[in-house]
Order: C-alpha cells, then sequence, then structure tokens
C-alpha cells in the first residue's frame, strides 16, 4: 500500500501544471458549497433564533378559532383564561395575548392593522414591551416596517378605530412612544401593540386572551378549547423556507462538482492512454491489474485530497469574513415578508465541513477508479507495442 501510494504520489506530482489546475478546480467547488451551505444554515439559525426570542418564547397556546392566515377569524378568536393557564401567568411562565383587528388613519388614510394587547412587564420574550409601562394614557408599541409603511414616528398621535365584542365601533386617540428594531416581521408589519389591560377594556374582553406564551420549561398539556403549538410547529415557515432555497442550490452544487470531475475524468483517462507503456511493463513485471488500478485510483483520489488541503487554506479568510463580518442582504430582506436579517451570518458546522469534504472525496475516488477499469482487460504485451484496446 505504501508503495502504491508513493508512486501514485510521484506520478500525480510529474503532472505539474495539469495537477495543479485540478486542484484548483476542486478547491474552488469546494469552498463555493461549503460557503453557500453556510450562507443557508447561518439564516436557518438567526431567522430562529430570532423567532423564539422575540415571538415563540417557548411554545403557544391558540384559541381554537384562531387561524393566522385568515384574518376574518380574529373577530370571534378569543376565550376566556383557563385556571390552569392563569396559575402559569401568576407564577411568571405564561403572559397572555389578545388580538383584535382594527383601522388606523394616518396622514388621512386608512391603514387596516391588528391591535395585540400584552403586559408590559411581560419576561419571556424580549420585545420592548417595557416602553408600554409609560405614564401616558394611551401608549402603543410599533415595529421599524409598520412605521416605515404607515410614516408614524416616536410621539406621533394616531386615531385607532376598532369594534368591540358586540360589534360596535370605537375610536381613541394613541401615542407611539417606541419603534422597534426587529427581523420578525409578524410581529411589525401591519401589527400595533398596547397595554392588554387597555385592550381588554376597550373591547369589552375582560381575562380573555387569543394566545398564551408560555415559558419553554412549561409541559404542554390538553386545555379545553385551546391548541398547544410548538416551536417546531411555528417555525416550520422557517425551516420550509430554507429547505426550498437549499434545493434550489443543489442545482448549483451539481453543476460545480460536473465540471470539477468532469477534469478529473479527462485526466485518468489520458494518463491511461499516455502511461499504457508503463502499465504493460509493470504488469509483465510481475504487478497485478488490481495493483496498477489501485496506484491510478489513488493517483486522482490524492487530487481530492490535495484540494480539500488547499480549499482549507485558501478559502479559510473568505468563509472566517463571512462567518465574523456576515453579508449585507438589505434591500432584499426588507421585502421578503418573513423573519430575515439584514446581515447574514455564515455558519458552518462540523457535519457540514466533515459531510462536504467525505463527499468530494468519494466522489473523487469514483471517477478516478472508473477509466482504470480499462486496465483490467489490457494485454501487456500490446501495451508495452504502445498499443491499448
Amino acid at each position: 500500500m505504501l508503495l502504491a501510494l508513493n508512486l501514485a504520489f510521484k506520478n500525480l506530482m510529474g503532472g505539474r501544471l495539469r495537477t495543479i489546475l485540478n486542484i484548483l478546480i476542486l478547491s474552488f467547488a469546494f469552498v463555493i458549497i461549503i460557503f453557500f451551505r453556510g450562507i443557508m444554515n447561518g439564516m436557518d439559525e438567526q431567522m430562529s433564533r430570532a423567532m423564539i426570542d422575540e415571538e415563540i418564547a417557548g411554545g403557544q397556546y391558540w384559541v381554537e378559532s384562531y387561524d393566522p392566515f385568515d384574518p376574518l377569524t380574529l373577530d370571534e378568536a378569543y376565550m376566556n383564561i383557563p385556571a390552569e393557564i392563569q396559575k402559569l401567568i401568576n407564577n411568571g411562565t405564561a403572559e397572555q395575548i389578545l388580538l383584535r383587528p382594527a383601522t388606523i388613519f394616518p396622514q388621512g388614510r386608512d391603514q387596516n392593522v391588528i391591535l395585540r394587547g400584552i403586559n408590559p412587564n411581560q419576561k419571556l420574550v424580549t420585545m420592548p414591551t417595557i416602553a408600554l409601562s409609560s405614564q401616558l394614557e394611551f401608549p402603543l408599541l410599533i415595529g421599524k416596517h409598520m412605521a416605515k409603511s404607515s410614516g408614524l414616528n416616536v410621539g406621533d398621535k394616531i386615531m385607532i378605530r376598532w369594534r368591540d365584542k358586540h360589534g360596535a365601533f370605537d375610536a381613541k386617540e394613541g401615542t407611539i412612544v417606541s419603534i422597534m428594531d426587529t427581523i420578525v416581521q409578524t410581529i411589525d408589519r401591519g401589527q400595533i401593540w398596547m397595554r392588554i389591560s387597555d385592550l381588554q377594556e376597550l373591547s369589552g374582553l375582560p381575562n380573555e386572551a387569543t394566545i398564551i406564551l408560555v415559558d419553554k420549561n412549561v409541559p404542554p398539556e390538553l386545555i379545553t378549547g385551546w391548541t398547544f403549538r410548538s416551536t417546531d410547529f411555528l417555525l416550520s415557515d422557517v425551516k420550509s423556507l430554507v429547505k426550498t432555497k437549499q434545493a434550489g442550490a443543489v442545482i448549483m452544487y451539481a453543476l460545480l462538482l460536473f465540471l470539477a470531475m468532469l477534469a478529473i475524468f479527462d485526466t485518468q483517462v489520458l494518463a491511461v492512454f499516455r502511461r499504457r507503456k508503463e502499465i504493460g511493463t509493470m504488469i509483465a513485471m510481475g504487478m497485478t491489474r488490481n495493483r496498477v488500478i489501485a496506484i491510478f485510483t489513488i493517483e486522482g483520489a490524492l487530487n481530492g485530497v490535495f484540494a480539500i488541503i488547499a480549499g482549507a487554506i485558501l478559502g479559510y479568510p473568505l468563509l472566517r469574513y463571512f462567518a465574523v463580518k456576515g453579508m449585507s442582504i438589505y434591500s432584499a430582506a426588507d421585502d421578503f415578508g418573513m423573519a430575515i436579517p439584514d446581515r447574514l451570518y455564515a455558519y458552518y458546522s462540523g457535519q457540514l465541513i466533515i459531510g462536504t469534504t467525505l463527499l468530494i472525496f468519494i466522489l473523487v475516488t469514483i471517477v478516478s477508479y472508473l477509466p482504470t477499469r480499462k486496465i483490467a482487460k489490457l494485454n501487456p504485451t500490446e501495451a508495452i507495442r504502445g498499443k491499448i484496446t
């Protein structure tokens, strides 16, 4: 084995420019695949963390009639808080949120919004709800995208119209006390946050809620009229988005690997043809065909080994830069409709690096072996004479 490895290494080094080009092509494919998969992993990690920290907490109970994709259900999407959940709220491991449809009138135009009532002193999510503790009569909290779309700023007063539980319209002027910087657009676009005590009083729904946030250590229970939604369920849209993006990127990976494997394959075919006398001589001197095949296969596989080493050395600064500094996608993120951060940071897991390394090495080894199968049928006498069939 050591002899075969030594011969393969010397033959590979004899290729010089051809070997360098093969290694560069392979290392380029290796780095690009690691980079894009790292960006996808980073997107998944950032989006999931932001949603858990700012919106989901450890899971949520939804009123059974609540459907976030059907705003027409919001008028009836509330229920009295049951005793078992009230105990959790009292000890700080759950928080209630009430949702009500409404209309605001910024700058003389009407805009449909969803009013969200929440406890200003809650600790389960990192939203800056403490701003709602303002001494103002009717303080409001909005996100930066909502502020941009409505033209509202801190200190602005806005008229809000809503319907109470009996369907009667009412209106009141509130004051924007804070604008939160968040990438979670489900708590931002078209959403206005206020004290839950205010919203319950204005809607005539005391001790009613639509959503219950719970701490991650609270085990889910079966509660009549309420459905528990786990973090996996609430993050399913994010996971689906990342999987879709990864599936699209597979086409690019396949093209890069195809070009790299084509270069290796051509090199092996050329090597078998040009070195047929050498092959015939080795077989005539007693070396088995399988051993000759092994030498040529190892020679091709070494391209993969050196490409991985070269990719690690040459690609490390680039990969580290995007892991530390990130990549700005502000213009695209603004209109994405999901919790896409303005800057994506690549995340390279050990599974990603090891899996990609093994994939390239196995592919290179297989592609290196295929052209050498001709050696098994080679007549050494004809090979020494320069013929190959």
